[in-house]
């Protein structure tokens, strides 16, 4: 087994990884295997996904290259999930977002690896339940969102936080 250290940040964590085969997930070599935050990074960026940070909920169970369900929506006027009062799903699958966008360096794989496990942390706040990332190639900005969330839309999961 491998692992990453972000020395930026001095986290260690472990990732498994299954490569999906050519589709609209991307180009990968097929087979399991352990990545690192770096590795993941240089995937992401190779595919173009737009990617975040998923707690799964209780009745959520993934594996690497699952699609996710979509995420519920927010019930404003009883200030829950509509998981419990409509049923009401969103267009997309709601995780902390993973900027892929604009770098400061020229290392833009590095970067993103810092980010990764940046937002790994930051999606803590959703409680200590398993995380997966989670990747696709559009997002859905209708709606109303949690500060650093995305949608994404017809979204898979693209490694388990383990």
């Amino acid at each position: 087994m491998t692992f990453a250290l972000c020395s930026h940040l001095h986290v260690y964590m472990f990732v498994l990884y299954l490569n999906h085969s050519k589709g609209r997930r991307g180009n990968h070599s097929k087979g399991p295997r352990t990545m690192n935050y770096l590795e993941i990074a240089k995937e992401i960026l190779e595919n173009n996904w737009f990617v975040g940070v998923r707690t799964l909920c209780d009745d959520e169970h993934y594996e690497v290259g699952d699609d996710c369900r979509p995420s519920y929506e927010w019930d404003i006027e009883n200030d829950c999930s509509t998981y419990h009062t409509t049923g009401e799903t969103a267009v997309g699958t709601c995780a902390t977002h993973i900027d892929t966008g604009y770098f400061k360096t020229e290392d833009e794989a590095a970067e993103l690896a810092v980010r990764i496990a940046e937002a790994v942390a930051k999606n803590q706040i959703y409680g200590k339940a398993q995380q997966v990332i989670i990747g696709g190639h559009s997002v859905n900005n209708d709606g109303y969102f949690d500060e650093g969330e995305i949608r994404i839309v017809e979204a898979f999961v693209v490694a388990v936080v383990i």
